[in-house]
């Protein structure tokens, strides 16, 4: 479900971001709402040291490093 017109807009740009299909992403405390999109990347090493380097940024926030819809790591706050 699309709930703000940020997401809509996202969602609309999605066919056009399949090269950068790795993507580092904030999530609401409740890992439900798409608060962000912290990074994109079509290099996996690069989308890793991203994700790692988000999460030493933002420390109390749950973060995931995703292939598409695919989940490659997540980190909550205090995990």
């Amino acid at each position: 479900m699309i709930h703000t017109l940020w997401e809509c807009q996202l969602a609309a740009r999605v066919a056009d971001e399949d090269a950068l299909s790795l993507a580092v992403l904030e999530w609401d405390d409740e890992g439900n709402h798409l608060e962000r999109v912290l990074c994109r990347s079509a290099n996996m090493l690069i989308a890793r040291a991203a994700f790692s380097e988000s999460y030493r940024l933002y420390p109390g926030q749950f973060l995931t490093l995703q292939h598409g819809v695919r989940l490659i790591e997540a980190r909550r706050a205090d995990a």
